[in-house]
């Protein structure tokens, strides 16, 4: 498991902590140093600007099922990320598509 990319994830985006969405660098880099930290950084964009380059099909589907969509897809992308990491990046998407 991305155990590093999964953290930075849920760090960038303030999930569990955040009412909305973030993008907190600065949260990655105090929890991962200036080694680690624009790695992952790098990483955590990826993984969301192909989270949000999807496009759902919204004729057939809604907001919850356009996330768990999204989730199922980034999950294989990145088979590696945790549970939480996933539905991190599927609150992310939820909330940009509101």
């Amino acid at each position: 498991m991305e155990r590093n990319l999964s953290k930075a994830l849920q760090l960038y985006l303030g999930y569990g902590d955040a009412p909305f969405p973030q993008q907190n660098a600065q949260a990655v880099t105090a929890e991962f140093g200036s080694d680690l930290g624009p790695d992952l950084i790098s990483r955590t964009r990826a993984v969301l600007r192909d989270a949000g380059d999807l496009r759902p099909d919204w004729d057939a589907m809604s907001l919850l099922s356009a996330k768990d969509w999204v989730e199922r897809d980034i999950k294989d992308r990145y088979p590696g990320l945790s549970d939480t990491a996933v539905s991190a990046v599927g609150w992310a998407f939820s909330y940009w598509w509101k």
